[in-house]
């Protein structure tokens, strides 16, 4: 969540005393580059919970996140190149994830800036020569830089003359407390969530809406975009103390953030009938509690979440199993498609290995958090100043080359398992053994929408980190290989009768 927000909720209810205190589409974009994924057939759609390729297959992401959160707000500025994107392609990664800045493209009302949408161009086009997809998100964290966060501009921060408290504790725990206790801040949250007029007149979430509608007029016609994440974590502001519980905030979800929803849902929809469009809980569901949130009834919805387990351990939070059951109910009320789009956020490999484990049970793609990351204070007096989260990433200095020793490789082994990339059929389950390296899937050959088999492969992806040289064997039933022994990406042709196809990837 912006990296790691949520891990300091218990120790906020701690400093509250509200908790007992603990311990813890273009599929030949990459052709010829044997590096790159393949790509699915865009634009992506969803078949109930299931996303979907232009050709019916199941998409399951595994992708990770990239944030620069200082001006000028671009990757290339926190040492992202093209080097990085074959490195995450390398890796088996097949989405990234991106953050978009109001503050920079909206500097004024109604004044657009466009440099940092085409650095975004860019970097969208590199990812994309990899096989890699996007998805651009507009980045928030304690609304912006007004009250030592980052997202929205100071322009639309209405807080009539409340004090921007400074934070009271360091760290994550002072960023959860500025976020439920700052006067000014959740004045601002109040008179947005109610769309007060700025003094040209126009509400608060309507510009907003008109910036979504600018980004993605931007970028509709751009080959690799997958969809757009309406907000970053939406803040309840003042009715933050109401959700701090695992039963979550129905009336916020219900009455501020779902019609909100549907009115970035409809702008973004004048300029871009094709994308995926990507709507998220409030900040304090990503503990595991519980949520209703929605977007309206658009045929291209989908529920992405964000999941701390950390906050476990400190007393707070959700069992994980529950947690993903929990995000599971809401989507499919909505029938809309669900993707876990934050998790990890740190060096705690057991944990995130076990978070993976849940996510494959679950049948759930993922993108960790993050490339790298840093976060801001929550300090109005250093708006602009952000201290380096080394922890979060999987490079240790995004200003040098991803060169083998400037990578976490321990945390990239753990991530980087095979996975179902597309899927032509239903997945019935899939799990990957970490001891013995072996990584087994079963599929119906029915297609998530119905209708007649998918002539379209299904593609693995196997990590290079795991298997070094192609050092991997592959058993079949009900399907045909037809990749290249050793390949990162095992293509699988299903047999003509065969109804239920079953794979077992194992080291050589």
């Amino acid at each position: 969540m912006s990296g790691k927000l949520v891990q300091g909720v218990a120790a906020a209810l701690c400093a509250l005393g509200l908790a007992a205190c603990g311990t813890s589409a273009d599929p030949n974009a990459s052709a010829g580059n044997t590096t790159a994924i393949p790509m699915p057939s865009l634009p992506v759609s969803h078949n109930g919970r299931w996303l979907t390729d232009g050709d019916g297959r199941v998409v399951i992401f595994h992708g990770i996140n990239v944030a620069m959160k200082e001006a000028p707000y671009t990757p290339q500025a926190q040492g992202f190149t093209e080097e990085d994107a074959a490195m995450l392609a390398r890796e088996g990664f097949s989405t990234v994830r991106v953050w978009v800045f109001w503050n920079a493209i909206e500097p004024m009302p109604g004044v657009w800036d466009d440099s940092s949408l085409a650095a975004l161009r860019e970097f969208v086009g590199w990812l994309r020569h990899y096989g890699i997809t996007t998805t651009i998100n507009f980045a928030q964290v304690l609304w912006g830089e007004k009250f030592g966060g980052l997202g929205f501009p100071d322009w639309a921060a209405q807080t009539d003359g409340l004090p921007s408290t400074p934070p009271l504790a360091d760290g994550v725990t002072g960023l959860v407390l500025q976020g439920l206790l700052n006067p000014a801040l959740n004045r601002a949250w109040s008179h947005f969530w109610a769309n007060d007029p700025y003094p040209d007149n126009v509400g608060l979430q309507d510009h907003f809406a008109q910036a979504w509608a600018h980004v993605a007029q931007y970028f509709r016609d751009v080959p690799g975009i997958v969809g757009y994440d309406i907000v970053n974590e939406p803040s309840p502001g003042a009715q933050g103390l109401t959700c701090l519980n695992p039963a979550g905030c129905p009336l916020f979800d219900l009455n501020t953030l779902t019609p909100f929803n549907e009115r970035v849902v409809g702008a973004i929809r004048g300029v871009d009938p094709d994308h995926m469009i990507w709507y998220e809980p409030q900040v304090l569901a990503a503990a595991g509690f519980a949520t209703y949130v929605g977007a309206g009834d658009d045929p291209k919805l989908a529920l992405t979440f964000h999941y701390y387990p950390q906050t476990g351990s400190l007393g707070l939070g959700t069992a994980t199993d529950t947690a993903i059951s929990l995000f599971e109910a809401d989507a499919s009320a909505h029938n809309d498609a669900l993707l876990l789009s934050e998790f990890g956020a740190s060096d705690d490999l057991p944990t995130i290995a076990t978070l993976l484990d849940a996510a494959d049970q679950a049948r759930l793609g993922w993108l960790y958090w993050a490339w790298y990351s840093t976060e801001p204070t929550g300090n109005a007096q250093t708006p602009t100043t952000e201290v380096d989260h080394p922890e979060e990433g999987i490079i240790i200095d995004p200003m040098q080359a991803p060169v083998e020793d400037n990578l976490k490789s321990d945390k990239l082994a753990v991530l980087g398992r095979p996975y179902p990339f597309l899927v032509a059929g239903t997945p019935q389950s899939w799990s990957f053994d970490t001891s013995s390296r072996t990584f087994s899937l079963s599929y119906s050959t029915v297609p998530v929408a119905g209708g007649a088999p998918i002539t379209s492969p299904t593609v693995i992806i196997i990590p290079q980190r795991l298997y070094p040289q192609g050092s991997y064997q592959v058993s079949v039933t009900g399907a045909q290989v037809t990749s290249a022994a050793g390949a990162p990406a095992l293509t699988l042709q299903t047999e003509q009768a065969a109804s239920t196809v079953t794979v077992t990837v194992a080291p050589q």
